[in-house]
C-alpha cells in the first residue's frame, strides 16, 4: 500500500515510537523508509539567548549527532528488513520533511510529536502541526 514512508526523526522518545511504527509499516507493506534529521538553527538562537550567527561547530556538531542518529536508525532498519536510508539536513524541520517527501513521492509521512503546549508550543511551534497542514500525502503522528 505504502511504496515510500518518510519519517522525520530526533533523538525524542516521541521520535523513536514513530520510527518503530514506521518499521513496522514498511515492513507489512514493503515499503521504502527515508529518515530525515533536521538541524534547525533558527529555532535553536531565540532559545539560547545568543544574538548572533549560530557558531559553526555548534552546526557541525549537531550535524553530526544527527548523522549518528540517522546511520544507527537505518542499521535498525535494516535490520528489522526494511530498506532504508537517510540524511540529515538543515533548515526549517517542516519544510524538510516536506521536502523529503515531495522527492521520494511518499505515500506516508510518520512522525512523532513531543506534545508541548502553551508557551512551549508557542516558541518551539509544532512541526508536526506544520507538516500536517501542507502534507501532499497522509500522515500519521504517535505521541
Amino acid at each position: 500500500m505504502f511504496s515510500a514512508i518518510v519519517a522525520g526523526c530526533d533523538a525524542s522518545p516521541a521520535s523513536r515510537a514513530a520510527i518503530e511504527l514506521a518499521i513496522e509499516i514498511g515492513k507489512a507493506n514493503g515499503s521504502e523508509l527515508y529518515l530525515v534529521n533536521v538541524v534547525d538553527v533558527a529555532k535553536l538562537v531565540p532559545l539560547s539567548g545568543y544574538e548572533g550567527p549560530y557558531p559553526e561547530e555548534a552546526v557541525n556538531m549537531m550535524c553530526d549527532e544527527g548523522q549518528s542518529l540517522i546511520d544507527g536508525l537505518v542499521q535498525h532498519a535494516q535490520n528489522a528488513g526494511v530498506k532504508a536510508s537517510g540524511c540529515v539536513t538543515q533548515g526549517d524541520a517542516a519544510d524538510e520533511i516536506l521536502n523529503a517527501a515531495s522527492e521520494r513521492k511518499a505515500e506516508l509521512i510518520v512522525m512523532g510529536t513531543h506534545g508541548r503546549t502553551g508557551l512551549a508550543r508557542l516558541v518551539v511551534g509544532s512541526v508536526a502541526d506544520a507538516v500536517l497542514r501542507r502534507a501532499p500525502c497522509p500522515v500519521l503522528v504517535t505521541h
